[in-house]
């Protein structure tokens, strides 16, 4: 008797106390129940993680929260998509807009991706002389080229862009490998064309874009020493190309937010059903 007589009131206080942690954990929850119809999400984060924290062994709360942390992770993608959407139309507007002063070279049986050239900056109006040429492909890769054209070959690797006060920028040497550099001859003139891509510009284009109302000067360097002058139609077709390069790789880059945005929300989607017909059923 003496015995039954501690125990009753020792449980009687353990099922108070678990009562009492129920209503404290709930209440918390129907917190971020309320942050979340208000659409402060991190808020509502924050109650839940709190909840758990102080309330780890309230498991049916806790399971009422991780399905609430889905529909916020659900609404925090809907947002993102809906962002993305709406700068994705105005950024293709942009682009439309750009292409319309460039010649898209592509072969569509053997190329993937074209190449979006400023019109005027083709090969064809530019043989036999020396220059810089720029590009930039269908995802916003831009690339710049200096092609050397005269008597004898200077072997160069590659370029330094200069202004009067000394400011510059250099790319990286491409050695010669009969691709990305290459030469040939011609009736006795010989070319080279250097090509530098993903990154080896090295801060070239955007040096030129930023000075294109300088005087720049460029200068063919890992060889004998050449010299020339940008002009400014070509100032004008590289600051052009950097320009859609930066419009084409937003839209590259919001496209894939887009997907991944769409993933999350039909997986988040199917994975509340679920859980949420768990939840009935408990």
């Amino acid at each position: 008797m003496r015995i039954e007589k501690i125990i009753i009131p020792v449980l009687l206080l353990a099922l108070a106390a678990c009562s009492g942690n129920e209503k404290k954990a709930q209440q918390i929850l129907d917190q971020a129940y309320a942050s979340y119809e208000a659409g402060a999400l991190n808020k509502a984060k924050t109650q839940i993680d709190s909840m758990r924290t102080a309330y780890p062994k309230e498991f049916k709360a806790i399971k009422k929260g991780i399905q609430l942390m889905r529909e916020i992770e659900l609404k925090e993608n809907e947002r993102t998509l809906a962002y993305t959407d709406s700068l994705l139309h105005v950024r293709e507007a942009e682009a439309a807009e750009l292409v319309k002063e460039f010649t898209l070279e592509k072969d569509e049986q053997y190329e993937e991706l074209g190449n979006y050239i400023y019109k005027g900056m083709n090969v064809e109006r530019n043989i036999e002389r020396s220059y810089i040429r720029t590009g930039v492909n269908e995802y916003g890769d831009i690339y710049i080229g200096s092609v050397y054209y005269g008597k004898g070959n200077i072997n160069h690797t590659g370029i330094r862009a200069e202004i009067k006060d000394g400011s510059n920028a250099e790319t990286n040497p491409i050695p010669y490998d009969g691709g990305t550099n290459y030469r040939f001859s011609d009736n006795g003139n010989q070319s080279e064309i250097v090509t530098y891509k993903k990154g080896n510009d090295n801060g070239v284009i955007s040096f030129i874009n930023h000075y294109q109302n300088e005087r720049i000067k460029i200068i063919y360097t890992g060889g004998k020493s050449y010299i020339i002058y940008l002009d400014d139609f070509s100032k004008k077709a590289i600051a052009k190309t950097y320009e859609l390069a930066t419009v084409l790789t937003d839209i590259t880059r919001l496209k894939q937010e887009n997907k991944v945005a769409t993933g999350k929300i039909d997986f988040l989607k199917k994975r509340i059903a679920e859980k949420e017909m768990d939840l009935s059923n408990n």
